[in-house]
């Protein structure tokens, strides 16, 4: 059903952040991979999105502020997404963070890409994320 986009922006990421897993360079990795679209995915029909998402998560192997930059592709009912995921070791500090999500579609919203990333850059979890040890995670998933 997908095209193999899913995989060269797996691969873009994969390259890209191969030697510097930065947050500005994540964020940059991320906003330049969405600036060029593909054709076979109609962002007016939300088939081409993007998610920033961060939360506290126990996922079975301890505590983790894990944050993630998603790139969304559906095609009929079919939904593909392609993560970088930062993974924070659990401190008491985080104790308060709240979960969040932030959608991103270039062609139904009212702010620009610039702007959207601009925002993300300007979260305090970012700003607190960047002086701790974290790990970077970049794959995908079929999230039917």
């Amino acid at each position: 059903m997908f095209t193999s986009l899913e995989n060269k922006v797996l691969k873009f990421y994969e390259n890209q952040l191969k030697n510097d897993k930065s947050i500005k360079n994540i964020i940059d990795v991320f906003i330049e991979n969405y600036s060029r679209p593909d054709k076979k995915y109609n962002r007016r029909n939300d088939e081409d999105m993007l998610l920033f998402q961060y939360g506290v998560y126990d996922w079975g192997k301890g505590k983790n502020l894990e944050i993630d930059f998603v790139r969304q592709l559906a095609k009929k009912d079919k939904i593909m997404q392609v993560y970088i995921s930062l993974k924070v070791p659990y401190q008491e500090e985080m104790a308060n963070i709240e979960s969040f999500e932030e959608w991103f579609n270039s062609e139904n919203t009212e702010i620009t890409l610039e702007e959207w990333k601009q925002k993300i850059e300007k979260m305090p979890v970012l700003k607190n994320t960047e002086s701790k040890n974290y790990s970077v995670e970049i794959w995908k998933e079929n999230a039917e």
